[in-house]
Parts: C-alpha cells; sequence; structure tokens
C-alpha cells in the first residue's frame, strides 16, 4: 500500500472527525484495504504519519537532485 496516497485520499475527501482526527477505519477504507492490512504494515496512525513524512522528504530530496 502507498501510504501517501492512503493518508492523502482522506485529507482530500475532508474526512476528518470534529477534533481533526481520522480513524484508521476510515483510511483502510479510502485506501480500499482492511484495517488489518494497515496493521501489518503500520504500528499505528503514527507509524502511517511517520511513514508518509519520509516518503515525501526522501521524494523531495530525490526531486530537488534531479
Amino acid at each position: 500500500i502507498d501510504e501517501y496516497t492512503a493518508w492523502q485520499e482522506q485529507e482530500d475527501a475532508g474526512e476528518v472527525g470534529s477534533n481533526g482526527c481520522v480513524s484508521i477505519r476510515q483510511i483502510a477504507e479510502r485506501a480500499g484495504v482492511t484495517e488489518g492490512a494497515l496493521y501489518r504494515h503500520f504500528i499505528g496512525k503514527d507509524d502511517l504519519c511517520k511513514q508518509v513524512y519520509c516518503q515525501v522528504v526522501t521524494e523531495m530530496i530525490a526531486y530537488s537532485k534531479a
């Protein structure tokens, strides 16, 4: 699963709770995977966010070197 896509789809859809949070269930539904699939790849939402951040930074660095 592409970490950035899973998170970005949730953001784009505006499906955040009143407290500004999304659930793992919502993220999984938007990404078209099960909650279990997300937990096989990530410990939780914090881990998902960290992985997305790392991927975005890595891509930015690669782009700046191109």
